[in-house]
């Protein structure tokens, strides 16, 4: 879908250094966070990854150029993964007919994957949101916006 770069640790403190009291997320001691950036379509965006730690481990990661003021064709891009590293029951059901693109099920199983999607949804949430207004957005939307 995309294209993916390395992920570059990042401090537990960097999202609270750069965004303040717009970033809600804690981050504990034990979890690892990292940067890299990805290119979907004619966009390449940040996305920061976090590792959830406990009685499973997960990844998610995610990722957006901002807002670009339109639909699909001229809008912004939003890229989210969430990806089973170890011990997570998750299972993933797509929504429609054999090649659509209706939806995604995620259905997972345990108390650990209760609390782990929690905290990565969470994380999911807050780098939207605080990156939905200052992304690197592509040079083809760096001519539309002047």
């Amino acid at each position: 879908m995309g294209c993916n770069y390395p992920f570059i640790e990042l401090p537990r403190d960097y999202f609270k250094i750069k965004h303040g009291d717009e970033w809600k997320h804690e981050i504990s001691k034990h979890d690892n966070i990292s940067y890299s950036t990805t290119k979907v379509d004619r966009y390449e965006f940040p996305i920061f990854r976090k590792e959830l730690n406990n009685a499973n481990i997960l990844e998610v990661v995610a990722g957006t150029t901002g807002y670009q003021g339109g639909d699909s064709g001229h809008g912004c891009r939003t890229f989210i993964r969430i990806r089973n590293l170890g011990g997570t029951d998750i299972r993933i059901e797509k929504i429609g007919k054999e090649y659509s693109d209706e939806g995604v099920e995620i259905v997972l199983g345990g108390d650990t994957e209760l609390y782990t999607i929690i905290d990565g949804l969470e994380f999911i949430i807050n780098v939207l949101k605080t990156h939905s207004d200052d992304c690197l957005i592509s040079e083809d939307q760096v001519s539309l916006n002047k």
